[in-house]
């Protein structure tokens, strides 16, 4: 809850989020004496204010006029400077009560963060996919309430080049050696590549590899498996079955996509969340009308590995938890996700949303709505990744490089291995 202080100032030196997070993990203690019951609370949200403004309002009105003596005072905060910001504020002592983070950046603030388990019965949290509480539980503590992302992933595939390569709607990859023999049929019948993918961390994760240890303090991801899995993935780019072009940095203009007719389909992974499909429909809307939507593929685990979800936590400063653990329920309750969901691209953390009009009314014969039921299908298998940005940036650094060079795939885990254990440890301070 914030009171009348002086905002504190943002030095504009560079602060890693590990080094800031070491000075103020645990530097704020929960004093049940001081906390209150009615006031203000601050509300921390990312990039929602400029097209979702009146809904969230609504959401802040509602519970203010059901809640007399709470006000709601909404914070909107560009996506990129939401854990900086944060963390100032808990070096600062002058904390948000409510907060949107990423499930994979919870770790980031230690002991900062409340545990909210005390303010929710095993019924409140029944309300939410399984999957999806335990990826924001760190041990036994839930360091926040799930709340929305972006789905699960769905495949799709212009279906003119399958009618080229002579590949039927069957016989569409389920697995990524599948789809590996998938992008070499292409490449031969059509000279096109399959698909623009890397094995990303979420793909190890997908094939059973463990990359971090149980309390998320070092790198296991160096492994004879996980070797094996990055030298099917390098043997497949040389083969043209994945695209030249998927090494990339810009993974928003890669050089052969589905959209400009180079690459044959989506196969799941990072590119293949329904929402995506809103560019092929603007931008390529002659590929849109040929499409055929089908599952994504899976890794060995059996599971779909999505980068995160979004979730409401109470700093450990706030002085208003009780209430501000309430008004996460409100904002994350299944009317009001399903409303969010009506206005824009998203899946909703709790299961009962799933069965609100703008998951059950859907046209199959639209590529869109067909990735939406694809995706809803798929969610009880759907885990996140729980990996911090730093550590998938350092990941896929050493993994372009790995796609088209001779390195051993151990020797670039053991340099994978290596990053991560020295941003582990600067996190932990």
């Amino acid at each position: 809850m914030r009171s009348s202080k002086t905002p504190a100032v943002l030095s504009t030196a560079l602060l890693s989020i590990g080094a800031l997070a070491g000075c103020v993990a645990g530097s704020t203690e929960d004093s049940s004496d001081d906390q209150q019951t009615s006031g203000t609370v601050e509300f921390w949200t990312i990039n929602l204010k400029g097209n979702y403004e009146d809904y969230i309002q609504g959401l802040i009105d509602d519970y203010e006029a059901a809640n007399d003596g709470v006000e709601i005072e909404w914070v909107d905060v560009p996506g990129g400077e939401i854990n900086q910001k944060l963390l100032a504020s808990l070096a600062s002592g002058d904390v948000p009560d409510v907060v949107q983070l990423i499930d994979a950046d919870l770790g980031s603030f230690g002991d900062a963060l409340s545990d909210l388990t005390p303010f929710y019965s095993e019924d409140d949290l029944s309300a939410y996919l399984p999957t999806l509480v335990d990826s924001v539980r760190r041990q036994d503590a839930l360091m926040a309430v799930p709340w929305i992302y972006g789905g699960a992933p769905t495949a799709w595939y212009n279906g003119q080049l399958l009618e080229q390569a002579g590949i039927a709607a069957a016989d569409l990859p389920t697995t990524w050696d599948e789809a590996f023999e998938f992008g070499r049929r292409v490449k031969e019948t059509t000279g096109l590549c399959g698909f623009s993918e890397l094995p990303r961390v979420a793909v190890l994760q997908s094939e059973g590899v463990t990359v971090l240890n149980d309390d998320r303090t070092q790198a296991t991801l160096n492994t004879p498996e996980a070797a094996a899995v990055l030298d099917k993935w390098r043997e497949a780019y040389r083969a043209g079955a994945v695209c030249p072009g998927a090494v990339s940095e810009d993974i928003r203009n890669l050089p052969e996509t589905l959209d400009n007719g180079l690459a044959a389909g989506v196969v799941g992974g990072v590119y293949g969340l329904p929402a995506n499909l809103i560019n092929t429909k603007n931008n390529a809307p002659e590929v849109y009308q040929h499409l055929v939507v089908s599952d994504a593929v899976q890794g060995a685990a059996g599971n779909y590995v999505i980068p995160g979800v979004n979730a409401l936590a109470v700093p450990q400063g706030s002085d208003i938890k009780e209430v501000a653990a309430d008004f996460i329920l409100h904002v994350t309750s299944p009317d009001a996700q399903l409303e969010f969901c009506g206005l824009a691209p998203i899946f909703p953390s709790t299961t009962q949303t799933l069965e609100g009009s703008v998951f059950t009314d859907l046209d199959e014969s639209d590529p869109q709505d067909a990735a939406r039921k694809h995706a809803i299908d798929a969610l009880p298998v759907v885990i996140t990744q729980q990996i911090p940005a730093q550590l998938e940036d350092a990941y896929l650094k050493e993994i372009r490089a790995f796609m088209t060079s001779d390195v051993a795939a151990t020797d670039t885990l053991a340099t994978v291995e290596e990053a991560w254990n020295t941003l582990l440890a600067e996190q932990a301070g």
